[in-house]
């Protein structure tokens, strides 16, 4: 009697299908933990695979940068593309290089105080770069974020502060812009580096060249949003047309500046160092 009785639940097919199915509260909560598991496993491994892919990118913009500053200076003698003076125009170095780097500006877009184009330049903005455009110039509508800007550098030797590959729009040294053949150590000595901030936008002033001690002030604040590829490290080009990522300390190495990275000053000389295009 008894196991007819078991053999009746056994037939029964909708108490088959749910002893069969069924999951107990226990063995649920097991799933989701091994779950949660492999999903705290591995999206420390996709963000760390992102950034990479965001170094890389930024890398190789640079080095399309590198060819447009070479097709410029085989068309200017040598010369890397200058800023102008702020009481002379409003072209920069970015707007120099914009017949060569695939946009085709008129000479009437470069001499704009904001470039405003269909077309603006993906190749000058690090896709790690996540600052925003300055509200003021994006409820204008104007203004394409920029990330890179060139070393601050003046005429001749007689500075040991400012030695890199053109003059800023703000002094005397707006207009001139260095030549490729006074440089020897062309894979030691860079050409231009990364400034994210809100208001370096294409074609304008702001941001159009980079100077040690500014970068040495974040270095030493260790503001993260400045430094999208970790805090003191940045992708350089340099002007064998290579680029490379360096922490900004080793950029310093060979001059007295590299005894200390945090307090870069403006009597702080280059000479040397990785800033240097006269060495």
């Amino acid at each position: 009697m008894t196991r007819k009785l078991q053999n009746r639940r056994d037939s029964n097919p909708a108490t088959a299908r749910r002893t069969g199915t069924a999951f107990t509260l226990i063995e649920l909560l097991v799933v989701i933990s091994i779950i949660s598991i492999l999903i705290a496993i591995l999206l420390p491994a996709l963000a760390k695979a992102r950034d990479s892919a965001r170094t890389i990118q930024c890398a190789a913009n640079q080095h399309q940068l590198a060819i447009a500053f070479a097709m410029y200076q085989d068309a200017s003698e040598g010369y890397f593309p200058a800023n102008d003076k702020a009481a002379v125009g409003q072209v920069q170095w970015d707007d120099r290089l914009g017949t060569y780097d695939g946009r085709q500006l008129s000479q009437g877009q470069k001499n704009r105080v904001y470039i405003n184009t269909n077309n603006p330049g993906v190749l000058y903005k690090c896709p790690a770069d996540l600052i925003e455009t300055d509200i003021t110039l994006r409820y204008a509508g104007i203004g394409f974020r920029r990330t890179y800007a060139v070393t601050i550098g003046v005429p001749g030797k007689t500075s040991s502060a400012s030695r890199g590959i053109a003059g800023p729009y703000h002094n005397t040294s707006g207009g001139w812009a260095q030549n490729t053949r006074e440089i020897r150590k062309t894979s030691r000595t860079i050409v231009l580096g990364e400034l994210p901030f809100s208001k370096n936008v294409l074609g304008y002033q702001a941001g159009d060249t980079m100077d040690q001690v500014g970068i040495s002030n974040r270095f030493r604040n260790k503001s993260h949003d400045v430094w999208p590829h970790g805090v003191g490290r940045s992708n350089w080009l340099f002007v064998d047309g290579h680029s490379q990522l360096l922490p900004f300390d080793a950029t310093l190495a060979g001059s007295p500046a590299a005894n200390n990275p945090e307090n870069v000053g403006w009597s702080t000389s280059m000479v040397g160092s990785m800033w240097d295009t006269w060495k």
